[in-house]
């Protein structure tokens, strides 16, 4: 868990600097998070970075619109001390809100779009605003 605030914290601090990309630790559960950025569009891409000396990196190139960051605000939600669950019904009610966000479900590391899709419910790791 503390391996993905790492990575909100990294990408919200590169967005704010403004940078064309950033480096970040390499993590499965990052990787299922960034798919789902890079598939609803709140990034460039990534690529994984692997050398003989160290461990393996990962490159996620940060998207702008007119010199704004595409990701005004990128949130935590569920905490080590508190996690927060929504079944299927309570994300269909949260549909007409703008933003996204991404869920730890049985399936695995899923959008909100998914879940319904799948009519699963999750324990709710970030928000994407």
């Amino acid at each position: 868990m503390n391996k993905i605030y790492n990575l909100i914290s990294e990408i919200k601090i590169g967005q704010m600097s403004y940078r064309p990309y950033i480096i970040s630790n390499f993590n499965i559960g990052s990787i299922a998070i960034l798919d789902i950025l890079y598939q609803e569009g709140y990034i460039g891409g990534y690529i994984v970075l692997t050398t003989k000396k160290s461990h393996p990196k990962i490159k996620i190139f940060l998207k702008y619109i007119n010199n704004s960051p595409l990701i005004h605000d990128l949130v935590a939600i569920s905490t080590p001390s508190n996690s927060v669950f929504l079944s299927v019904k309570q994300i269909w009610k949260l549909a007409n809100t703008k933003g996204l966000l991404i869920l730890s479900t049985s399936v695995g590391i899923l959008s909100d779009d998914e879940c319904k899709r799948l009519n699963i419910g999750g324990k709710v790791l970030i928000g994407v605003l």
